[in-house]
């Protein structure tokens, strides 16, 4: 790691070394929201042996979570915006 980062005499701990494997794997191994699956899915494919970070949720409150209708915290309703729905003028 320290060739990586240009400073040959930099000691790193393998503290330091599981950490940014852990920050690795959140960022790689995340569930995000496909808005024309409108489904929550893998950032990437995992790895043999990795995990998905996260909770996977049901279609329903993916969706609304991705429309800002859910307090991502504790799933409490916000709002009940629904962009199939066509407003009348």
């Amino acid at each position: 790691m320290s060739a990586n980062l240009n400073m040959w005499t930099l000691e790193v701990t393998e503290e330091y070394r599981k950490g940014v494997v852990e920050a690795d794997l959140t960022f790689r191994c995340q569930l995000v929201y496909d808005p024309v699956k409108r489904l929550q899915v893998p950032m990437t494919t995992p790895r043999d042996g990795e995990e998905l970070i996260g909770e996977l949720k049901d279609a329903k409150t993916a969706f609304n979570l991705a429309l800002g209708n859910l307090n991502p915290r504790n799933l409490d309703r916000l709002d009940d915006y629904d962009p199939d729905k066509q407003f009348v003028s």
